[in-house]
């Protein structure tokens, strides 16, 4: 028996919007703490390859195909699997979300834009931003960053709120 999501929690979400790299992508892309170039790049272009098997994917009703580099680039701005701003039903079925953010993050534009998506199609999202450098929320704990722990415990509280 599948169980119907109550809530999301979307943690410096890797959104992959539609108009491609975000300002602060450009801007944090070799400066973001935690998250250089080369690390940001990777996980981008190899999204779906975490998923799947190295230059194969699994569309829906179909068995499978090779994709090549560029394939793979508009595959993830296409698909809803890898973009969810692609969700051909749009987004206003889906469950309330908590979006955290940290300012000092390529991924923080991509999350703004996404969380102003779920607002448009009246989905109940709240957003938390700190002035923190990519991954602290995951890292906080074992760099005693406090500011991490107060996120967990403010991100645990709007879960617990929209269930």
């Amino acid at each position: 028996m599948e169980l119907p999501v109550r809530h999301q929690l979307l943690v410096y979400p890797v959104t992959i919007p539609p108009g491609g790299a975000t300002e602060s992508r450009r801007r944090l892309h070799q400066t973001a703490m935690f998250i250089g170039a080369g690390a940001l790049d990777f996980f981008t272009a190899s999204y779906f390859g975490h998923y799947q098997p190295a230059g194969h994917y699994q569309p829906a009703g179909d068995t499978g195909q090779h994709l090549d580099h560029m394939d793979r680039l508009l595959w993830i701005r296409t698909d809803p699997r890898a973009s969810p701003f692609a969700a051909a039903n749009g987004h206003a079925d889906l469950a309330p979300a908590t979006v955290v953010l940290a300012e000092m993050d390529p991924l923080i534009d991509e999350g703004r834009q996404y969380a102003a998506v779920l607002r448009a199609a009246g989905v109940p999202t709240h957003v938390l931003e700190y002035r923190m450098p990519h991954a602290f929320f995951i890292l906080g704990h074992s760099l005693a960053l406090p500011e991490a722990a107060a996120a967990v415990r403010e991100a645990v509280h709007s879960v617990n709120q929209g269930l």
